[in-house]
């Protein structure tokens, strides 16, 4: 009975976030008509639904962080940049207000409607409850995806710590930064890509594997350090590769410098092998690695795969096998 009432309860808070969405894109409709005499119609009006729908599941999983750093009483990540001294709610608002820009991007417009329906189907597919590292023992082995000490900023098996939760290819993802003794992410004002400690470090590839595809042509996000979306990009990921490692579990490496991808599609890779480098493209804030295993080939119609990484330290402690999660310190053994 507790937990029919559980999926009820779940159900009852989609629909109302569907309800709010159409509310606020038909209250958008309404003010565009009135100050602009522009009418919202088709496409456009299906964009704005996407960047509302999503900034409503951004709060959401904000909120849901600031609770569980609440209750663990953790110290808050310090934001980027210039726009640090404004905090982390005016970040997340900037970038998502910069992102309504994207109705004008045919490429990401269609992107965000493939993602809205292959999102809704591919729900039907999202894993149980992750089981144990212990009990993966004949799964893929998959390295962390770089050398040297880096840190997940997001990203986790759980609702409170997951990269983006209702975002489901996206579930068990990680953006992966580097950091000083002072949890500070780079140097200087943090408006310059070199600034970034990550930036133009090496992307290995985190198990065997064909690679599928490959994205190297997108320029470098501008306005780093205020968080401003780069709605303009050909795709919201930036430069990226996909690998496919196992059946069923394809690796997604995303936001690479541009030109920096080392593979073709078709080559053979190994685990630990060289295949871009971290950058600033697409819908970043600042230089990272997003990293997740979907499963499927096809990114916008793809369920997220928990990831057990094997033969890593973590926090200090070597381990055989973990599940990470955002804020531990993490490197390869």
């Amino acid at each position: 009975m507790t937990r029919r009432w559980l999926d009820r309860a779940k159900r009852a808070r989609s629909v109302l976030i569907l309800v709010i969405a159409i509310a606020l894109t038909a209250a958008v409709d309404f003010a565009s008509r009135a100050l602009f005499d522009y009418r919202l119609v088709g496409l456009p009006w299906i964009a704005v639904y996407l960047v509302i729908f999503s900034a409503i599941l951004a709060v959401r999983h904000q909120r849901a962080v600031k609770t569980a750093v609440r209750t663990a009483n953790v110290t808050p990540w310090p934001v980027s940049g210039p726009i640090r001294r404004l905090g982390a709610s005016f970040l997340v608002g900037v970038f998502t207000l910069s992102s309504i820009l994207a109705i004008f991007n045919p490429w990401q417009l269609v992107q965000g409607i493939r993602q809205a329906i292959g999102n809704s189907r591919a729900k039907t597919r999202v894993p149980g409850t992750p089981t144990t590292p212990a009990e993966q023992t004949d799964g893929t082995r998959y390295r962390l995806p770089f050398d040297g000490e880096w840190c997940p900023l997001g990203g986790g098996i759980t609702p409170e710590t997951s990269h983006s939760w209702d975002v489901v290819a996206q579930r068990y993802a990680y953006d992966f930064v580097i950091l000083d003794e002072h949890r500070k992410r780079h140097r200087g004002a943090g408006t310059s890509l070199t600034d970034y400690f990550c930036y133009d470090r090496p992307i290995l590839a985190a198990a065997d594997g064909v690679v599928v595809s490959v994205e190297s042509r997108i320029r470098h996000a501008p306005f780093v350090g205020f968080g401003i979306a780069d709605v303009f990009a050909r795709h919201f990921a930036g430069n990226h590769v996909i690998i496919r490692h196992a059946e069923n579990e394809y690796g997604f490496y995303a936001h690479l410098v541009r030109s920096s991808v080392l593979v073709e599609v078709g080559q053979h890779v190994t685990r630990g092998q060289p295949i871009g480098r971290c950058g600033h493209t697409g819908m970043s804030t600042e230089p990272h690695l997003h990293f997740h295993v979907q499963d499927r080939k096809d990114f916008f119609s793809s369920a997220g795969v928990p990831i057990v990484f094997a033969d890593l330290v973590v926090d200090g402690a070597p381990m055989a096998a973990a599940y990470i999660r955002g804020g531990q310190r993490v490197r390869a053994t």
